[in-house]
């Protein structure tokens, strides 16, 4: 009788694989690929055994698990302490096809292109505070745009007192949140105010405060903004969010859509600062949308690619998950119920075979070819794609176009640029330092 086989992947303790893909994230990956090739059996801290996929077919095999198969929301369970219990990344089920179905409005229709002006006006206005041959980290400046954005487009905030608090308190969080060691249920323990978890315990508490009083503030007096469309939505039976629901969503869309879009903007800077002829035809292409209207910008070929490649060749965050209810069979693997299945991001977007020279910037091989979904999945895949998706996409081509038709950067540090973790996030070491050599003046429409 045949032995059931189990995949290979490194024999240690679950610590000294948790420390490493802590650590060395990137390095990690590329070495177990090269020595246990498509299917990899890991175990670490918080999500217990995975196994690291990164085949097309399979990756197309997990997108396609039923959803009682196979739970997205059991696999990013690590978040709950951070978004909360009902957020739309921690459900499974029923629950999360509710919450999902009363979210997508609010990130559909013609509302992306006047998001779109907003997202233009914040990056103009850091340009024109940018100083000419001062380093800085773009990182931090992306940040800083995709913050005023979120809090713009999400809540409607744009002046005063409020505006001013909430950033405050969400660079304050976001900053604590940074540190990996708090994903560790080891480091989720309340040892005084200044111990780490303490710290982000209090303001967590003091965030959710303020996010319960927007939510009233929408109820009161609606607007165009993401919070009042998730205030007053209704499903067909009447069915709407509980204030729990909606300010929980909102912490999502605050630290998802924040941190993740200032770091893919900073790769593909880094990106594009590797390519001068590139920078080039970018300037090219904006060139032929002097008024810089959203809706053309958005349609811009070398635009969309170069986004697309910023996404490819540095992922955000490195794989996806889906946490098994029954035991399957993956490639003549057995694998038990409770292991994650996790299609891996960055493995499957440096396959020779669908992206040559894999480690090269070169947004035009999507001028040429068209990957599938199950090749290039930036944002996940299935019915658990991120609802974000065409909201950070738009920002990303907004910001960019805005700056690269303001400014000239070049790097600030002949270091190489490596991906250090922020919290699940991989992100530029140092923060991408750079320095702006020529600032062009904004004219407006």
């Amino acid at each position: 009788m045949r032995t059931a086989r189990t995949a290979p992947g490194p024999d240690l303790p679950i610590a000294i694989q948790t420390l490493r893909w802590l650590r060395r994230p990137i390095p990690t990956m590329e070495a177990l690929a090269r020595e246990h090739g498509d299917v990899i059996r890991m175990r670490l801290a918080g999500l217990g055994d995975l196994l690291l996929l990164s085949h097309p077919d399979d990756v197309k095999m997990v997108f396609a698990l039923a959803p009682d198969v196979g739970l997205a929301g059991q696999a990013n369970y690590v978040l709950a302490p951070f978004l909360g219990e009902t957020s739309v990344l921690v459900s499974d089920g029923a629950a999360h096809a509710r919450l999902r179905r009363l979210m997508m409005p609010a990130f559909q229709g013609d509302r992306m292109h006047a998001f779109g002006h907003t997202m233009l006006d914040r990056a103009h206005a850091a340009v024109d505070r940018m100083m000419p041959f001062r380093p800085f980290s773009f990182h931090d400046r992306m940040q800083d745009i995709t913050l005023d954005v979120i809090l713009r487009t999400v809540f409607g905030v744009t002046v005063g007192a409020d505006l001013v608090e909430l950033t405050r308190l969400l660079k304050q969080t976001l900053h604590l949140l940074a540190w990996p060691g708090l994903l560790l249920p080891a480091m989720q323990h309340d040892l005084g105010r200044w111990s780490p978890w303490g710290k982000f315990q209090r303001f967590a508490a003091e965030v959710e405060r303020v996010l319960h009083r927007e939510v009233e503030k929408r109820r009161q007096h609606p607007d165009d903004s993401i919070a009042s469309s998730l205030v007053h939505a209704r499903g067909d039976d009447g069915e709407k969010l509980s204030d729990q629901e909606i300010v929980e969503q909102l912490s999502t869309l605050l630290v998802a859509g924040h941190e993740t879009t200032a770091t893919a903007l900073s790769w593909g800077m880094a990106g594009i600062l590797e390519e001068p002829a590139l920078a080039r035809d970018l300037l090219a292409e904006l060139a032929s949308v002097p008024d810089l209207a959203p809706e053309k910008l958005a349609r811009l070929p070398l635009l969309d690619a170069t986004v697309k490649e910023s996404l490819r060749r540095m992922p955000v965050i490195p794989l996806v998950g889906r946490r098994l209810t029954q035991p399957m069979t993956v490639r003549g693997y057995v694998v038990p119920v409770g292991t994650v299945l996790a299609p891996c991001i960055y493995l499957a977007h440096h396959r020779e075979e669908a992206f040559p020279e894999p480690f090269r910037f070169d947004p035009r091989r999507f001028l040429r070819d068209k990957p599938t979904a199950f090749e290039l999945f930036p944002f996940g895949g299935g019915g658990r794609r991120c609802i974000g998706a065409a909201f950070a996409t738009y920002e990303m081509k907004m910001i960019f176009a805005a700056l690269l038709s303001r400014v000239t950067l070049r790097r600030a540090s002949s270091r190489p640029t490596m991906a250090v973790r922020r919290s699940i996030t991989l992100a530029p070491s140092e923060g991408l330092p750079v320095v702006c050599v020529d600032r062009r003046r904004h004219v407006s429409s």
